[in-house]
């Protein structure tokens, strides 16, 4: 079971989305982590895999869109997609 969400400092978890499926998962993670509207926030997208955190990503911090895109790569192996 997937668990993608977005969690702020007080620790609410906002748009909370579950799944089985790996490839609905990861376009859920990657649809949360492209919204610009959501940077300079204090908020945390996280992914989750049976529990286990398989990467967050920070809208703290600015970050380009290549470095995204990098970062895609990155968990399309930590899948084996």
């Amino acid at each position: 079971m997937y668990s993608i969400y977005l969690i702020d400092k007080n620790k609410r978890i906002y748009s909370l989305v579950t799944t089985e499926d790996k490839n609905i998962a990861i376009q859920a993670y990657k649809d949360k982590i492209t919204r610009q509207e959501l940077y300079g926030r204090k908020l945390i997208a996280i992914i989750k895999k049976n529990e286990t955190i398989k990467d967050i990503h920070r809208f703290d911090v600015n970050i380009s869109q290549c470095i995204i895109e990098e970062k895609f790569q990155v968990i399309y192996l930590k899948f084996k997609l």
